[in-house]
């Protein structure tokens, strides 16, 4: 290595597989639960419809049988003063030198731990205003509406343990715990006027409009809107 002097020194990068060990593995173990329910009702001239729907996954994560970097480092070096306890000398330079307990010492696992969870809540109401009074005189259909709300909340977690989220870890590296999540609330309307239908031409012609007002937790609201027009001069083609 050092051109036969015994004086001099050298740098390495060495590389080797733990074959005395167990193959790295993630084992990921995870538990879901969802509920949902509703209802669909017709309330006078009117339907009305509600959801709501709660969903849970906790998942349970193991990287399994990797290097600890603190292990491999004071076990390379012979367990010098400050290893840490328990230490065992890793000696790959001997042949069938590595013992069970040198492989038990230098492995380590990790767990991390993440949650998602996510909320729902809607309500719509649509109806037909025609029997009502409220059309056109050209029209057979009357003005229909739709009505709704949305809610929705979605949150994350992710939990490394020490071992984890110190980076010790030669293959996984280090995960950073974290928590988020974020809020939506929407309200939102249609309508649709029928103008004329079934006369010469005009089989249908009708307008409609829409709007969604939905608001951000991450960053306030937003509009959206819709604006259409309808024509079918004959029942076949439609504009």
């Amino acid at each position: 290595f050092c051109g036969g002097s015994t004086a001099g020194t050298f740098t390495s990068n060495i590389t080797r597989r733990n074959v005395e060990g167990q193959p790295r593995t993630l084992l990921n173990n995870t538990d879901e639960f969802r509920v949902a329910g509703g209802m669909d009702a017709e309330v006078s001239d009117f339907h009305v419809v509600v959801h709501g729907q709660y969903t849970r996954a906790l998942a349970n994560i193991t990287y399994a049988n990797d290097y600890s970097v603190a292990h491999v480092n004071s076990a390379l070096n012979g367990c010098p003063a400050g290893s840490p306890p328990g230490c065992v000398p890793y000696n790959i330079f001997v042949p069938n030198a590595v013992t069970p307990a040198a492989v038990a010492f230098v492995e380590a696992s990790g767990t991390e731990k993440t949650l998602i969870t996510e909320k729902l809540v809607s309500a719509t109401v649509d109806g037909d205003l025609g029997n009502h009074g409220i059309k056109s005189p050209w029209a057979k259909g009357g003005v229909g509406i739709a009505l709704g709300v949305d809610y929705r909340d979605e949150e994350y977690s992710a939990d490394p343990d020490y071992e984890l989220g110190s980076g010790d870890l030669e293959t996984f590296g280090a995960f950073t715990p974290i928590a988020g999540g974020f809020k939506i609330r929407e309200i939102y309307g249609e309508i649709r006027i029928p103008v004329i239908s079934d006369k010469p031409w005009v089989h249908d012609l009708s307008v409609g409009s829409g709007f969604r007002v939905s608001n951000y937790s991450t960053f306030g609201s937003t509009p959206t809107y819709a604006f259409n027009v309808d024509y079918a001069p004959t029942a076949d083609v439609r504009f």
